[in-house]
């Protein structure tokens, strides 16, 4: 307890054994005399593979008591997994916590160690899981099967077991091995490949659920040097306690891992969120001749909102429904496509119910000669809502105004050709007269892969004008990554924004089609990119250059063309290749295994950096079932303008895809967020004899706020720092480990500056009688921030009470 004083026998409180080389340890929560939870049982893994449990509550007798033990710990894990056999693996698969592929690897190869134990939360009742792993990457959350009570009250240490998992996390191969044909649960699921080394979770209850269902977020990290982040919820109705083996195991639930599926009774023909303002609902239409509207609220995969379903007299004999939008002054207008035709339903009527049968009375209007051809698209104006912009196979894109009244022509406001079938279209922004952003540019993509840009302003007499054309964008994305290899390949990977192998592919295997044209934003000052993809998956985001003020005054269409690409994400077998030995930042990336069917972009700066960089968050979609985020910086320094090579690189950039490196000059061996209350703080210690502090929001990767660095003489001849930590009344205590010895320095007078020198006066005590052998692992208490937990390859772990002394 060092709140007082920090001495090794003054301020030590209790000192608990395990037996053996305590390698991890951890804190639990407990219930207390009075009903509530505290952080009052450590765990404590062993060397060989054992887990203690210790009561860790200084203010009490029995603290340092061993109350529970799981002897071989791997070994139980592996029987439990076998146990699970008994558990239908169709079942498993249905769960939304179990992965079925993940279980099978479990099950059939085994667990190959411990990673630690967490605390399952309110989600789980404050249930301990042993969180075990497989070298292919698979982790399984084992229930530790205990009686709190009984622990608390037995004079010696209760045996512990290990029940079935009740959450089993797949592993990257195990994921791929389902191919396309696999189930949608692994496909959409993909985690690590490699050995699993540390694992958080956190629990909280979640709004969206309407059966208030408790989620568990978990993050994982390993060998792979990838970070994987989880969210899942136990199926409720599947109880994998060995006592009691329930089979309600309401398989109709189906959102895994956080995803909502909307279901048709045949295949969805568009599917996106159309209303600016209402950002949970979701419309969709499909081939079952329905237009859908779902609330993402309800996570009800089962039923939508509101329905309307087109007759087929309407639909005629090869008639379908092919995409759907919702404007008008209010909202209120839902706007469907059938074949050449555009139907209009009243959206207040459908939601009230009148959807279900498919009455034709509810439809308002329809228009039949907007176009000769199907139409391929419809959407209304993102700002002008009562505005709706339509696209179609003839090669016209038609803008209707429907302020006033819904009419084939009294509406039509303009009409723009493309001289060949428009497959999709979209807004961008561009200046107008008084200087402010407008969506007044429509980019529109042609099936023979040419880009046309129209003015779609409807209030001026140019609406529908074409004001830009990139013939053959396919070639000319081609021709302009082939541009890029005069840009050092060794360059293009330290950069932010370009990946390495993903460029490589481009330039190597060529572009083989177009995704869309998206507005770059602020952080781009609006530039217009085509984004253009690989078979592999790498993506590529060429700029179109245009000069606005001369494509607006042209009195012919202006020939654009596109330059070198500014951004590049590579594809998952690029990644893949490198293999561990390959470069950080595509070990770091991995994108997608097929070819890329959409692309979304925002942008918006960001606080994390100090030189006020912009960032462009990018969401990628694509035919390996998987959907993509990303963040990423482009390289100010590096000009891809064909007509501007600038190689002024600033190559020191090392914030690959919003990824902090922190760099000591040897190997690290601790790093942690060590305070509660100040969540960009990092802390670390290294072989190089230093420990240093982060402030997570400088982004400078070179550079520590505060570093101590521990003299020769204290290290000994063989001594290293292995482990540190942060805590104290007011957080002013930092305390190190060297060896067996514990190290204590005023954290205050190392944030003035006076670490740099690496002074022995700054240490301002040291415990050398503490442990015997190496340190292993300090942290102070969670809530009680004066208590300092330490561990050993001595197989002890101490509670020391800092409050009064450090002794």
């Amino acid at each position: 307890n060092l709140l007082n004083e920090i001495d090794d026998e003054n301020s030590l409180v209790s000192i608990g054994t395990a037996n053996a080389a305590i390698n991890e340890f951890g804190f639990l929560s407990s219930t207390t005399s009075s009903g509530s939870t505290s952080k009052n049982i450590l765990w404590a893994l062993t060397g060989i593979e054992e887990i203690h449990l210790f009561d860790c509550d200084a203010g009490v007798a029995t603290c340092g008591v061993e109350i529970g033990h799981v002897k071989n710990a791997r070994e139980k894990a592996r029987e439990a997994a076998k146990q699970a056999k008994a558990m239908s693996v169709k079942k498993a698969s249905s769960s939304s916590s179990i992965s079925k592929k993940g279980l099978k690897d479990l099950i059939e190869n085994g667990v190959d160690y411990i990673i630690n134990v967490i605390d399952g939360g309110e989600a789980n009742n404050h249930k301990y899981y042993a969180c075990c792993g497989t070298i292919n990457g698979t982790v399984g959350l084992f229930p530790i099967a205990y009686d709190e009570i009984a622990m608390r009250s037995e004079t010696s240490t209760q045996p512990l077991t290990l029940l079935a998992p009740e959450y089993v996390l797949p592993n990257d191969s195990s994921s791929e091995q389902g191919g396309r044909g696999g189930d949608r649960e692994d496909l959409m699921m993909k985690g690590h490949g490699d050995i699993v080394r540390c694992l958080l979770a956190s629990s909280s209850s979640t709004a969206m659920t309407t059966d208030s269902q408790n989620v568990l977020h978990l993050y994982t990290g390993g060998e792979d040097s990838s970070v994987c982040s989880w969210t899942t919820t136990k199926d409720e109705g599947h109880n994998n306690n060995n006592n009691n083996n329930n089979d309600n195991n309401n398989n109709n639930n189906n959102n895994n891992n956080d995803v909502m599926i909307l279901k048709h009774e045949r295949a969805m023909t568009d599917a996106h969120f159309p209303v600016p303002n209402e950002l949970t609902t979701i419309l969709s239409c499909s081939h079952d001749n329905t237009v859908r509207e779902w609330d993402a609220r309800t996570n009800n995969n089962n039923c939508a909102v509101a329905q309307a379903r087109v007759p087929n007299h309407i639909l005629g004999k090869n008639g379908s429904l092919e995409t759907c939008s919702i404007g008008g002054a209010n909202e209120t207008i839902l706007a469907v496509s059938c074949g050449e035709k555009i139907l209009f339903y009243d959206r207040r009527m459908i939601r009230q119910g009148g959807g279900g049968g498919g009455k034709e009375t509810m439809m308002i209007k329809q228009f039949e000669d907007a176009h000769s051809e199907t139409v391929t698209k419809l959407r209304f104006h993102p700002e002008k809502r009562h505005i709706l912009q339509t696209s179609s196979v003839d090669g016209l894109t038609c803008t209707f105004n429907l302020l006033n009244e819904i009419d084939d022509e009294n509406s039509l406001v303009s009409i723009g050709t493309a001289n060949a079938a428009i497959n999709e279209f979209g807004f961008l922004s561009s200046t107008t007269s008084s200087g402010s952003t407008s969506k007044n540019i429509l980019w529109a993509l042609t099936g023979i892969e040419e880009i046309h840009l129209f003015d779609c302003d409807a209030g001026v007499a140019t609406c529908g004008v074409e004001i830009g054309h990139v013939k053959n964008a396919r070639e000319k994305a081609r021709e302009a990554a082939k541009q890029a290899k005069a840009m050092s390949v060794k360059k293009a990977s330290s950069s932010s924004s370009i990946s390495k192998k993903g460029l490589k592919d481009l330039i190597e295997n060529g572009v083989d089609y177009i995704i869309n044209v998206i507005d770059g934003g602020e952080a781009n000052n609006h530039k217009y990119y085509a984004c253009c993809g690989t078979i592999n998956g790498t993506v590529g985001l060429f700029p179109i250059a245009y000069d606005e003020i001369a494509m607006r005054s042209e009195t012919s269409t202006q020939p654009l063309t596109l330059l070198a690409p500014e951004y590049v994400l590579p594809n998952d077998s690029s990644s893949e290749q490198g293999g561990r030995g390959g470069d950080r930042e595509d070990l770091m990336m991995k994108g997608h295994g097929d070819i890329v069917r959409c692309l979304l972009a925002s942008s918006s700066s960001t606080a994390m950096t100090t030189d006020s960089q912009n960032v462009l968050h990018l969401y990628t979609g694509g035919e390996d079932s998987s959907v993509c985020s990303w963040t990423t910086t482009k390289d100010e320094g590096h000009n891809n303008n064909n007509n501007n090579n600038n190689d002024n690189n600033n190559n020191n950039n090392n914030n690959n895809n919003d990824v902090m490196i922190l760099k000591h000059e040897r190997a690290m061996t601790d790093a942690h967020f060590p305070v509660p209350n100040e969540l960009t703080t990092i802390l670390s210690c290294s072989h190089d004899n230093t420990v240093r502090e982060w402030d997570a929001r400088t982004n400078n990767n070179n550079c520590a706020v505060a570093q101590a660095r521990v003299p020769n003489h204290i290290l000994g001849k063989n001594g290293s720092l292995e482990t540190c930590s942060i805590g104290g009344a007011n957080e002013t205590i930092l305390a190190v480990s060297c060896g067996e010895k514990i190290l204590f320095y005023d954290r205050r007078m190392i944030r003035q500056g006076g670490g740099g020198g690496g002074k022995e006066t700054m240490m301002i005590k040291q415990f050398e009688d503490a442990h015997s052998e190496t340190v292993t692992k300090l942290r102070f208490h969670p809530e009680k921030r004066h208590i300092l937990q330490t561990s050993s390859v001595d197989g002890l772990t101490c509670t020391f009470n800092l409050l009064n002394e450090i002794d």
